[in-house]
């Protein structure tokens, strides 16, 4: 089944999340604008993840980023906690931040929130690494991915 994410300044579901996580040029069906970037790509997710519960151990990756739903209930009147992971050179991702994403801060700056975590490297994130000591290899994210897979199917 293809999932459809809403698109920055488009109020129909009709582009696919594999488009916006590849950040193709998209045509808008509503306004007919070619869009492309960054700033869209994270729009749209951080659209998705304020507005729609995910299942717990749902993950999404874009660029250099993933997040990891750590919540224990994908009910919507409770906060949806997602554990940030960067990707480093050698493909391991490493926890750098933990987000509320549907609490009080609007969608606008979860995207931005998610844009500035993505942009700085790695190297910025040391007492956070410190403190969270988690860390994952691409090797395991691979199986975690099949695992997930599998779960989902279930859920």
């Amino acid at each position: 089944m293809i999932e459809h994410v809403k698109y920055t300044h488009c109020d129909k579901l009709l582009h696919t999340a594999e488009e916006i996580e590849k950040n193709e040029s998209i045509l808008c069906h509503q306004t007919g604008i070619k869009k492309k970037g960054s700033y869209d790509c994270f729009y749209a997710l951080a659209y998705k993840l304020r507005n729609q519960s995910q299942i717990p151990h749902k993950y999404f990756e874009i660029e250099s980023l993933l997040l990891y739903n750590v919540s224990l209930s994908s009910d919507p009147n409770r906060y949806q906690e997602y554990a940030v992971y960067k990707r480093a050179e050698d493909d391991s991702y490493t926890k750098v931040e933990s987000i509320t994403v549907n609490g009080p801060s609007s969608v606008s700056n979860l995207a931005r929130i998610l844009m500035s975590i993505n942009k700085q490297p790695i190297s910025n994130f040391v007492d956070q690494i410190k403190a969270y000591d988690d860390m994952l290899t691409g090797h395991e994210f691979e199986i975690f991915k099949q695992r997930f897979a599998d779960f989902e199917a279930a859920y």
